[in-house]
């Protein structure tokens, strides 16, 4: 069997059971989950567990916004170490400006399309970089993070327990 990376492997697999559970979705969907897993990160940043699950559920939304711009989760993490600037512009900002050009985008303003998404994958990049150094400095592996959070994430059917009843 060819060996297919981690993240590749999930995005893959996350935008079947995405289409499962909500149908189609606008590229602004994943990104205010980002936005809402951000949040839950800040109000738990004191607890390391919690703020690790954070992580990993926004990192399963940004998966969801790389699936549906098209752009391959394995390539834009594979490039942050050649454009990370991680650590100056910090989780929030990152957000931000990927937002900013999702806008820009969907409003045609401000630039072209190529490069908002030109921006939008630098911007991928750094937001890679930046939670995989965040992981590492609670001893924590970023890949694993998100690899566990998919395990309890996946057996979810939102189709069945919409109001969430048996969340995992």
């Amino acid at each position: 069997m060819e060996y297919e990376p981690t993240l590749t492997r999930i995005q893959r697999e996350h935008s079947v059971w995405v289409a499962e559970n909500f149908g189609e979705q606008p590229a602004w969907a994943p990104l205010l989950g980002m936005g809402e897993e951000y949040g839950e990160a800040m109000e738990h940043a004191a607890d390391r567990e919690e703020f690790l699950d954070a992580v990993g559920d926004f990192s399963i939304f940004f998966l969801h916004y790389l699936g549906i711009k098209r752009w391959d989760a394995a390539l834009i993490w594979s490039l942050r170490d050649s454009v990370a600037r991680a650590e100056g512009r910090p989780w929030p900002v990152l957000l931000g400006r990927l937002m900013h050009h999702e806008l820009k985008t969907h409003q045609e303003i401000r630039g072209s399309a190529k490069r908002h998404t030109a921006s939008g994958q630098i911007l991928s990049s750094q937001l890679f970089a930046y939670l995989e150094h965040h992981c590492k400095q609670m001893g924590a592996d970023y890949l694993d993070v998100v690899e566990r959070t998919w395990a309890k994430v996946r057996q979810r059917d939102w189709r069945a327990h919409r109001a969430g009843e048996g969340d995992l």
